[in-house]
C-alpha cells in the first residue's frame, strides 16, 4: 500500500495527469446542479419516535409553510397604511405559487345587519372611510388583534401560505421580489430556509476563496517561490472540487454544518502536499526518491485522519454521518492529489532544492542558532517537563465536567446578520414567533364537537394559561367563542353552551372565508387539536434551560389529568426538539470518542508492532481532545455539532504529526543514542509539523469570519487545540519518550556492553 504512488509514478509518470484533470473539469457538471439547504432541518436520526410525531404534525396542520410579512406602522390605524397592506397583499396574491394570503386588507368578518348575519371584509373602505367600526372590531375582538396586530401594537400581520407541493425557497424569492418596494418584514420557516441557504451559498464561495487564498499566500512563504506556491494551492484545490461534486451525486444538499467540508479537505491536502514538498526541496532527491520516503508517512496521516472522522459514521445523528462519509471521501481525494497528481507536476517546477547533510556524525553539534536547535536537545529533566505539561492541562481536564451540550438552529448566526435580525424582530419586537405545540388526540373521529371533549380541552386551555413561564395561548376553541360570539350578535367571545352551538360554529369557521387560520389548529377528521403556546423559557446557554424546558414538558403531560377521556398528549416545539438533540449530540460525541481511540490504537499496533509506541504516540492526541473540551467549557460555548465534528477532525488530524515524529524518531533510535536520535529527528520533522499545522490552522482561521457561530466557535477552538497537541509532540513527547521503558531498556543494553 505504502509503495503504490511509488508504482504508478514509475510506470505512468506524466500521463496520471491527464484523466485527473478530466476527472476534475468533469466534476463542473455535477457541481452546478448541487442544492444548498437551510441547516435548519431537524438533526434527529429518521427513526426517532420525536421526529416521527413533528412531521406527522406538520402533515395535519401544516402551518410550518405559513409566511408571515409584517409592515411597520406608526399608530393604529391609518388609511393609508391600510391601503399599502391592501396593496401588497394583492401582490402576494398575484406571486405565482401563492394558495393563500389572509389578513386585515381581505379578512372577512361576520356583521349583524337586521336579524341576519352578513360577511363582508374587515376593511372596506367605501362604507367606513373613518375606519371606526373596523378599528372597534380588531382592537376588541382578540382573536382578530392577537393574530393580525403585533403585541408591541407597532406591526399589521398578515400571512401568505404558498401551495403544496411548492419549493418553498423560489417561491420566497419570488415574494421578496414582489413586495420588494414595500417595506415590510418576512419570517416562518420557509423565509429562515430560504435567508440561510442564501446565506450558505454565498459563505461557501467567499470562505473557500479565502481559504484558497490564505493557503497559497502561506505555501509562497513555505516554498519561498510564487509558481510554486500556486500550484501548490491549485493541486490541493482538486480534491476539494471533487468532493463538492459528490453533494449532488449522492442527493445531498450543501447546509450550514456541511459547507465546511471542501475548507477542511482543501487544509488536509494541502499538509499532505507540504510533507511530499518538504522532503524534496531539502534533500534534494528526485521524485521516485521523495514518493518512497513520504509515502508512508502521508498514507499513515491520511488514515489516521479517516479513522477520527469514520467515528462519525457511526454516530445516531444522520447529519454528522452524512458529514463523516463526505470527509473520508474528501481525504481519499486529498492522498490522490498528493501522491498522484502532485509528484509529475512538482518534479517539473524550478523548486530550488536546499541540500543539506544531514548531521549523521553523533560527535557533531551545531551551535544553536534557531528553534529547533533549542528543542532538539535532550531534556535534562524530563519528570519536571512532564510535570509542567500536566499543569497547564489539568485545568481544561477539571473544567471538562461542566461542559454543557446544546443547540439552537436560530441561534447559530452572528448578530447583525440577515437571519439573525429577521429573527430578533419577530421575537424581541412583534413577538410573534410560536415556540411550542401542544397536540390533543381525542382517539375519536369528529371528536372536537363533543361537548364533553370541547370543556376538557378548555380547561386544558386555562391550565396553560396559568403556568408561570406560558405567555399566549391559540386554540381553536379561541376561534369557537369569536364565531359563536359573532352568532350572538356579539363582538366580544361567547363560549357554546351545547352540542348545536359548537357545531353550528365549527361549521361555519370551515367555510367562512377563515378555514385556512382554523386548519393550522384542528386536523381534517376534526380529531386532533393543536395549541400553540408562546413561553418565556430561558436559551440553551443559560445553565437553567434544560431543567426549564423538562420541567414545562413534565407539567404539561401533567395537565392531561383534567382530561377524563386520557387522550394521547404530545408536546413539540424548538425548546424540545433542541432539548433531545443535545442528548444524540452527547452520546454521538462519545460514540465518537470510543469508536476512535480503540480503531486508532489498532492501527497504530500495527504500524508500529509495539504497544508502549502506540500508546506513546496516542498522548498528543489525547492532550489535543482535553485542551478542546476543557477550551469550549472554559469559553462557555455550548457543545454543539460543530464541536462534535471538529473533535472528530482534530482526532484525526493532531495524530498525523506525532505519527511521522515516532517514526522518524523509531527510525533513528535503532542506530543512535537518544540524544542524536531525538536532534535529528527534531531537525527532520520539526519544521514540517510547525508548517502542516500553520497550514491546517490558517485555513481554519477563515471561520471566523463565517456568520455561522457554530464555525467561528469551533474554528477558534480547534487552532488551540492542534497547537496544543503539535507543542506536546515537540516539547513533551521527547520526556516522556526518554521516562519510557523503551529508553530504560536500551540503557540497560548499552551499560551491558560498555561493562
Amino acid at each position: 500500500m505504502f509503495s503504490l504512488p511509488y508504482r504508478l509514478h514509475r510506470r505512468l509518470g506524466h500521463w496520471t495527469i491527464y484523466p485527473l484533470v478530466l476527472l476534475t473539469l468533469l466534476c463542473i457538471i455535477p457541481i452546478s446542479r448541487m442544492e444548498v439547504a437551510s441547516g435548519f432541518t431537524l438533526l434527529l436520526p429518521e427513526n426517532d419516535p420525536y421526529r416521527i410525531r413533528e412531521l406527522e404534525a406538520q402533515r395535519l396542520f401544516g402551518a410550518n409553510e405559513s409566511i408571515m410579512v409584517a409592515f411597520d406602522v406608526p399608530e393604529l390605524f391609518r388609511p393609508q397604511d391600510l391601503e399599502a397592506v391592501q396593496e401588497f397583499t394583492s401582490r402576494a396574491e398575484s406571486v405565482v405559487g401563492t394558495s393563500y394570503v389572509l389578513g386585515l386588507a381581505n379578512m372577512p368578518d361576520l356583521h349583524l345587519e337586521g336579524d341576519e348575519l352578513v360577511q363582508k371584509l374587515l376593511y372596506d373602505p367605501g362604507t367606513d372611510p373613518d375606519l371606526a367600526e373596523f378599528s372597534n372590531r380588531v382592537l376588541n375582538t382578540p382573536l382578530f388583534h392577537e393574530f393580525f396586530v403585533s403585541a408591541d401594537g407597532n406591526a399589521l400581520l398578515t400571512y401568505v401560505v404558498p401551495d403544496e407541493g411548492i419549493r418553498l425557497t423560489t417561491y420566497v424569492e419570488r415574494l421578496t421580489e414582489a413586495l420588494d418596494e414595500f417595506d415590510v418584514q418576512f419570517f416562518g420557516d420557509a423565509v429562515l430556509e430560504t435567508y440561510v441557504s442564501h446565506s450558505v451559498t454565498r459563505e461557501l464561495i467567499v470562505l473557500g476563496s479565502l481559504a484558497l487564498l490564505v493557503i497559497m499566500l502561506v505555501e509562497m512563504l513555505i516554498s519561498r517561490s510564487f509558481i510554486v506556491g500556486m500550484v501548490l494551492s491549485l493541486v490541493s484545490a482538486v480534491p476539494a472540487v471533487w468532493t463538492l461534486a459528490l453533494f449532488p451525486l449522492f442527493g445531498q444538499a450543501v447546509e450550514t454544518t456541511t459547507m465546511m467540508v471542501p475548507v477542511i479537505v482543501l487544509v488536509l491536502a494541502t499538509s499532505y502536499s507540504v510533507h511530499l514538498f518538504r522532503y524534496y526541496a531539502m534533500h534534494g532527491a528526485d521524485i521516485d526518491d521523495a514518493l518512497q520516503q513520504v509515502s508512508k508517512v502521508v498514507i499513515s496521516a491520511g488514515v489516521t485522519t479517516m479513522v477520527g472522522f469514520l467515528s462519525l459514521v457511526v454516530t445516531p445523528s444522520a447529519v454528522l454521518r452524512e458529514l463523516g462519509w463526505l470527509i473520508i471521501a474528501g481525504i481519499v481525494a486529498g492522498l490522490v492529489s498528493s501522491l498522484v497528481l502532485f509528484p509529475p507536476i512538482l518534479a517539473r517546477l524550478p523548486v530550488r532544492t536546499r541540500r543539506r547533510r544531514p548531521p549523521d556524525d553523533p560527535g557533531e553539534r551545531r551551535p544553536r542558532t534557531n528553534a529547533l536547535d533549542l528543542i532538539s536537545g535532550e531534556p535534562s529533566r524530563p519528570t519536571v517537563r512532564v510535570l509542567i505539561a500536566f499543569v497547564v492541562i489539568l485545568p481544561f481536564a477539571v473544567a471538562i465536567p461542566s461542559l454543557r451540550p446544546g443547540f439552537s438552529a436560530r441561534d447559530t448566526f452572528r448578530p447583525g446578520s440577515l437571519v439573525a435580525n429577521t429573527v430578533d424582530y419577530f421575537v424581541e419586537r412583534a413577538q410573534s414567533n410560536q415556540q411550542i405545540q401542544v397536540i390533543v388526540d381525542t382517539g375519536t373521529e369528529y371528536g372536537l364537537v363533543d361537548m364533553a371533549i370541547y370543556n376538557e380541552l378548555k380547561a386544558l386551555d386555562a391550565l396553560l394559561m396559568d403556568d408561570p413561564v406560558i405567555r399566549r395561548t391559540t386554540s381553536f376553541a379561541d376561534f369557537v367563542e369569536w364565531m359563536n360570539g359573532r352568532l350572538q350578535g356579539n363582538l366580544e367571545p361567547v363560549p357554546p353552551q351545547n352540542e348545536a352551538e359548537l357545531g353550528e360554529a365549527m361549521e361555519l369557521l370551515s367555510g367562512e372565508g377563515i378555514e385556512q387560520l382554523f386548519d393550522t389548529l384542528v386536523d381534517v377528521e376534526w380529531r386532533q387539536a393543536r395549541f400553540l403556546i408562546q413561553a418565556a423559557l430561558p436559551g440553551l446557554r443559560n445553565p437553567e434551560a434544560s431543567i426549564a424546558i423538562e420541567e414545562l414538558g413534565a407539567r404539561v403531560q401533567g395537565y392531561r389529568e383534567v382530561l377524563t377521556s386520557d387522550p394521547d398528549v404530545t408536546v413539540l416545539g424548538e425548546p424540545f426538539s433542541n432539548l433531545r438533540y443535545t442528548e444524540y449530540l452527547t452520546r454521538s460525541q462519545y460514540i465518537s470518542v470510543f469508536v476512535f481511540l480503540p480503531v486508532l490504537l489498532l492501527f497504530l499496533l500495527f504500524v508500529f508492532r509495539s504497544f508502549g509506541w502506540a500508546i506513546i504516540t496516542l498522548i498528543p492526541t489525547i492532550v489535543g481532545v482535553v485542551i478542546y473540551f476543557g477550551t469550549v467549557s472554559l469559553l462557555g460555548f455550548l457543545h454543539d455539532p460543530g464541536h462534535v465534528f471538529m473533535v472528530a477532525a482534530l482526532m484525526g488530524v493532531s495524530n498525523d504529526d506525532v505519527l511521522y515524529f515516532v517514526l522518524i524518531f523509531k527510525d533513528k533510535f535503532r542506530t543512535l543514542p537518544y540524544a542524536e536520535a531525538l536532534r535529528q529527528t527534531v531537525h527532520r520533522t520539526g519544521v514540517a509539523i510547525i508548517q502542516t499545522t500553520l497550514i491546517i490552522t490558517a485555513g481554519i482561521a477563515v471561520f471566523f469570519y463565517s456568520e455561522s457561530m457554530l464555525l467561528a466557535r469551533a474554528g477558534l477552538v480547534a487552532i488551540i487545540a492542534l497547537w496544543s497537541a503539535s507543542l506536546t509532540t515537540l516539547l513533551v513527547l521527547p520526556a516522556v519518550i526518554k521516562l519510557g521503558p523503551s529508553m530504560r531498556k536500551k540503557q540497560s543494553t548499552i551499560e551491558r556492553e560498555l561493562t
